[in-house]
């Protein structure tokens, strides 16, 4: 079951890292849904927040890059994104809870078979 538990975790962290190197390549930035970069089943609520100056320069020049289309959109996408990873790990850590730790051998083996695929 280990064996099991360590392939699913491996998968998932893979999978992980090819969402995020896919959302970062989509045109525009927008990876949530409509040109503003919001989610286009949600309604938008408008906030003031305040951020540190590198913050604020690091949105602006997402949007400059073309990888945000605006500064809301790459808070709301960046946000997105560490919701995903929450449930990930949330998801890691109950199949830990349920099955034990996988060993480095049952990490070993399901590197070999993620590398197949």
């Amino acid at each position: 079951m280990a064996l099991k538990v360590a392939f699913m975790i491996a998968a998932l962290k893979r999978r992980q890292a090819q969402a995020v190197t896919l959302r970062a390549r989509v045109a525009g930035g927008n990876c949530l849904g409509d040109d503003h970069g919001y989610d286009s089943g949600m309604t938008a609520a408008k906030i003031a927040i305040s951020l540190a100056p590198k913050h604020l320069k690091r949105a602006r020049e997402e949007v400059r890059a073309g990888r945000a289309a605006s500064v809301s959109g790459h808070i709301a996408r960046a946000l997105e994104m560490q919701a995903r990873r929450e449930s990930l790990q949330a998801l890691v850590g109950e199949l830990i809870a349920e099955h034990g730790e996988p060993s480095k051998k049952d990490f070993a083996w399901a590197r070999s078979v993620l590398r197949k695929t």
